[in-house]
């Protein structure tokens, strides 16, 4: 045993508390030393000092404190960050640690994060309050949110008068809003205050820079050369002087600024994106693309580091990520213009014009709606192929920047009504004339196409193939025209060029597909998306167009299922797939597995508002109501102006028979947008409901008023007048509608009414007149198909369905009433009609019970009683199903399973209105 084991436990204790109290005056003393550096501004000394007494004390609260703070004057906010937090955990006061916490996240660029955490925290201290609201201020401004910032500025003033910080950012929103003699008159009261404040003079560069002119940037470099001459090492005023020299391509200075600020943050997020962009100037993408994946590794959440990561990605052609770096941004930033644009020019570049639309949409109702976005909504439109709308957009970049070539662009379609479609592409085709592609030469191509002269756009578009020769988008561009001349052999050609350019451009491979599918080769259209992703596995696009494709060749629900499950695993931040999954099951009538993808996906994508909106979906078809309220009602938080999230919290009280709440709901949804039409249609709903027809004619004529142009409001006119037994006043609504809007609807509804109203000569000059002008309208068809079936006129209904499956032979409901009027008529051929419907439409109990019934009038029971076996599998709870089934048994002579099945249903009692026929049933056993 060694001499230490028989040290009395006294004894120990005396020296352990010893060897305490030495280290306790030990970093007492550190601490001293520590803020003796910082009151004479070394932070270096004091970083010392500070992380020695880290080492003997961990849990110090105080050095965590006074670390963060050095670091923070070191132009470290992430490490900042780190201990800042630590000292909160170990109690260090928050009135002391939050302003600089703030402080922290806003050089680090996480806006929200900080105004999510300290928008709401007050403190008692009135220089701590002007401190802390002044970050706040400053990250609402960064996340274009100057109303608050401008509440956060006052918060600060009234608690510190002439606050420096809150008096420059007065300044810079002064400036956001051309104020310039304002703003520079702040910034000159704060620097006559300050005058060695070297963030003063950072404001006043940026109020130069803003201002613009050669002889402001001049102001401006020499503003944060004096930043830099009052500290040195400040790490904010250098960047402001790369950013400056960079903009103005001085190379050559930026660059020995960039050497400057690598010696003193050789790692940093800061150095790693000005490496990146002095690279893309010099065009070097390969390195401006290394420098910046390097830059994301230390600031992952970081919205500059993101937004110039997209950049960087789209100018390397790796469009799925510049999608995801953008995309990540905008999440972070949503009202960032720089992101919206880039995302929306990358999609439009990913062949999705229609979501590239929908990201671009806010900037409409804002300033920033300059021509570049008016130009990339044009090109959008064009590649949907609405050419007006493509029109309009290219038309309204004039009144922004007549300079532009969009804008000239757009001012020569502004001369297309008045001046006529020659003088019109004269003029585009001079402005198209340069080298370079503009604007012009796709204004050009939908001139053309608007006035079907597909010839002349070819034309146009072999001279944007001149200045662009490698590019899938104008090959593209070209099958789609040729597509429309139904040239379906040269659009295949072109097709295929666009994807010998570029095999992963997915709009070539979907048009691609098509034409497979429209030629009968499901497996050709399959291998386009299936080469892609034996190149990029991941690739969402090529996935989901794969499992649409595997939908439409009548692959099981399973398979599908797979295809959706396999792209979540590849892509799990992309909400898509897993709502795609969701829905899947829903049609299904799956709610069980519906509600577990959702749950997941919530888990997965907790910001994502459609995902919440599958979940709440997904909790009221598993019958979850009281969480799918919860779901709803944060759906309603989180997008508080949205009249589709009061919908869905108002179908969770419909369906629990809660209708006032529903209507408050429904009511405020129309006070965000008084002409939603599903709010309206859902109030119309309850007051049908409640027998308040009177109600329900207001909201109908409302919707007129509203949509003049539509056939819906007259539609719920016509049921309203119904609902109160007033069938000649419905009549005549639907008669006026359909003179107004020939079009099915009011069709049916006409037609149905004077059936009530046993008017069945004029029913059937109605039928005889629509079915000669509109001989392949199958929906009009197919009802009067259903009225002689329900009439038990099972010939006339045969010639209808026949007639539609001659017209459409994939609609799985006529094929299965088809079936059923056979099977009536004890004709041949009921089981293959009921077989192409169960093909059409799989694993669907109401044409499975068809395909058993049809099974068994072939005498092939066996057969019969495996297919309803699974379709009562499927659906429970259907009583008609486990009748049948009952029947089945019957036939087959298993009298026992029979009574099984046909007691489960007499315990339903009153629940199921074909209780006679299962009495008569068991009586004959």
């Amino acid at each position: 045993m060694s001499t230490f084991s028989r040290i009395p436990t006294v004894a120990v204790l005396g020296l352990s508390l010893l060897l305490a109290a030495c280290a306790g005056d030990s970093t007492d003393e550190l601490i001293k030393s520590a803020r003796a550096y910082l009151a004479k501004n070394d932070g270096k000394a004091a970083i010392v000092q500070l992380k020695n007494v880290l080492q003997l004390k961990p849990d110090s609260a105080e050095a965590r404190f006074l670390l963060g703070k050095a670091l923070l004057d070191a132009d470290d906010p992430v490490s900042a960050s780190v201990e800042l937090r630590k000292a909160l955990d170990l109690n260090q006061p928050a009135l002391q640690v939050a302003p600089l916490l703030a402080r922290s996240l806003l050089a680090e660029g996480q806006y929200q994060k900080l105004v999510d955490q300290f928008a709401e925290v007050d403190l008692p201290e009135p220089a701590a309050v002007a401190d802390l609201k002044s970050s706040v201020a400053t990250a609402y401004a960064a996340l274009g949110k100057p109303e608050k910032s401008r509440t956060a500025v006052a918060v600060a003033l009234r608690a510190v008068p002439d606050y420096p910080q809150a008096l420059m950012l007065q300044a810079r929103l002064a400036a956001d809003e051309r104020k310039f003699d304002e703003a520079s008159a702040l910034i000159e009261k704060v620097i006559a205050a300050t005058p060695s404040d070297p963030q003063a003079w950072i404001y006043k560069g940026e109020l130069l820079y803003l201002g613009n002119g050669d002889t402001n940037m001049a102001g401006a470099a020499a503003a944060y050369r004096k930043a830099l001459s009052i500290k040195p090492g400040h790490a904010g005023a250098r960047s402001h002087l790369i950013a400056l020299l960079l903009s103005q391509h001085d190379l050559v200075g930026a660059a020995e600024q960039i050497d400057e600020l690598r010696k003193t943050q050789p790692r940093t997020a800061r150095t790693m994106v000005f490496d990146a962009q002095l690279a893309l100037l010099n065009q070097n993408p390969k390195k401006a693309l290394e420098s910046i994946q390097q830059a994301r590794k230390s600031a992952p959440d970081d919205v500059r580091v993101l937004q110039l990561a997209g950049a960087i990605e789209f100018s390397n052609g790796l469009l799925l990520e510049a999608e995801r770096s953008l995309g990540k941004a905008l999440q972070l930033a949503p009202n960032s213009p720089f992101a919206r644009r880039k995302l929306a020019q990358t999609l439009i570049r990913l062949g999705q014009p229609a979501k590239a639309l929908t990201v671009l949409q806010p900037l409409f109702t804002k300033a920033e709606s300059d021509a570049q976005t008016y130009s990339l909504a044009g090109e959008a439109y064009l590649l949907t192929g609405d050419l007006s709308r493509a029109e309009a957009n290219f038309a309204k970049a004039v009144k922004i920047d007549p300079k532009n070539t969009g804008s000239r662009t757009a001012l020569a379609l502004t001369k297309l009504k008045s001046d006529g479609l020659d003088a019109t592409t004269t003029e585009l085709r001079d402005i198209a004339s340069t080298d370079v592609a503009t604007p012009a030469d796709f204004a050009l191509v939908s001139v053309y196409l608007g006035s079907k002269d597909f010839t002349r756009a070819l034309k146009a578009i072999d001279a944007i193939e001149a200045k662009q020769p490698n590019k899938a988008m104008v090959a593209s561009l070209r099958g789609r025209v040729q597509l429309m001349r139904k040239d379906a052999a040269e659009a295949r050609r072109s097709f295929e060029r666009a994807l010998a350019i570029d095999p992963l451009y997915i709009p070539a491979a979907t048009s691609l597909a098509s034409l497979d599918l429209a030629d009968k080769r499901p497996v050709d259209a399959r291998k386009r998306f299936e080469s892609v992703l034996a190149i990029d596995p991941k690739n969402l696009r090529a996935l989901l167009a794969l499992a649409e494709i595997r939908s439409l060749g009548g692959s099981s629900k399973e398979e599908i299922a797979g295809l959706l499950t396999n792209a979540v695993k590849l892509n799990p931040t992309e909400p898509e797939p897993r709502l795609l999954l969701v829905n899947l099951y829903l049609n299904q009538r799956d709610a069980k597995s519906a509600l577990t993808v959702a749950q997941d996906a919530a888990i997965a994508l907790p910001d994502s508002t459609a995902v919440l909106d599958a979940l709440g979906r997904a909790q009221m078809a598993a019958g979850e109501t009281n969480q799918a309220i919860q779901s709803f009602n944060k759906l309603v938080g989180m997008e508080p102006e949205s009249p589709q999230a009061y919908v869905r919290l108002a179908g969770v009280h419909v369906a629990t028979r809660n209708t006032a709440t529903a209507e408050q709901n429904l009511r405020r949804a129309l006070a965000i947008t008084p002409s939603f039409l599903p709010a309206q249609q859902a109030l119309f709903d309850i007051a049908i409901a409640d027998k308040r027809p009177q109600d329900a004619l207001l909201i109908a004529r409302t919707i007129q008023k509203q949509r003049p142009d539509a056939v819906v409001g007259f539609m719920l006119e016509g049921a309203a007048e119904a609902s109160r037994n007033n069938l000649a006043a419905a009549a005549e609504v639907y008669r006026n509608a359909l003179k107004k809007f020939p079009s099915t609807q009011p069709a049916v509804r006409l037609h149905s009414t004077l059936v009530a109203l046993r008017q069945d000569a004029n029913a059937e000059k109605l039928a005889a007149s629509w079915t000669v002008a509109y001989p392949t309208d199958v929906e009009f068809l197919a009802y009067l198909g259903e009225l002689a079936m329900a009439r038990g006129n099972y010939a006339a209904a045969e010639t209808r369905f026949r007639n539609v499956i001659a017209i459409r032979p994939d609609i799985a409901a006529v094929l299965n009433n088809l079936a059923l009027v056979m099977v009536k008529l004890q004709k041949p051929g009921a089981l293959a009609f009921a077989e192409r419907a169960d093909k059409v439409q799989p694993d669907t109990p109401a044409l499975m019970d068809t395909l058993a019934t049809a099974l068994a009038g072939e005498k092939q029971i066996d057969k019969a009683l495996e297919v309803q076996k699974k379709a009562l599998a499927l659906a429970p709870s259907n009583p008609v199903l486990k009748l049948n089934l009952a029947r089945l048994y019957i036939e087959s002579g298993n009298k026992a399973a029979a009574r099984v099945e046909l007691e489960t249903i007499v315990k339903l009692g009153d629940k199921f209105a074909g209780q006679a026929e299962v009495d008569r049933l068991i009586k004959a056993l």
